[in-house]
């Protein structure tokens, strides 16, 4: 069995100052820290809901708008529980299944966080 590497005040003070201004997998990985590892000490310091999760929409193969769910959603005039949904394994079948899935709105989550 792996040991622990103990948490240092540094890097607590990282994600404290950085978790929702970078990304969760630049965050892991400016911590040398696995996603299991960050995103267990994120829920312990009661953070998690700060760390966004990225969203890009595209139409056909044209990018529409990347960012968060609330950043997309403002930008589309639709809401975020969509964008989510988008993302979703029902939207993706969902859409697979229209007569001309290539010209559907589609989205694909850029980050590794679960919500």
């Amino acid at each position: 069995m792996k040991l622990q590497k103990p948490w240092k005040m540094s890097e607590i003070n990282f994600i404290k100052e950085n978790c929702g201004i970078i990304g969760f997998d630049e965050m892991a990985k400016n911590l040398n820290r696995s996603h299991g590892s960050l995103r267990s000490k994120i829920h312990l310091l009661g953070i998690s809901s700060r760390c966004p999760v990225e969203y890009a929409i595209y139409k056909g193969d044209r990018l529409i708008v990347s960012g968060t769910a609330e950043e997309c959603a403002k930008e589309m005039k639709v809401t975020q529980k969509y964008i989510r949904w988008l993302a979703s394994p029902s939207g993706v079948k969902r859409v697979s299944g229209r007569k001309n899935p290539e010209k559907a709105t589609v989205a694909v989550r850029l980050s590794q966080e679960s919500e």
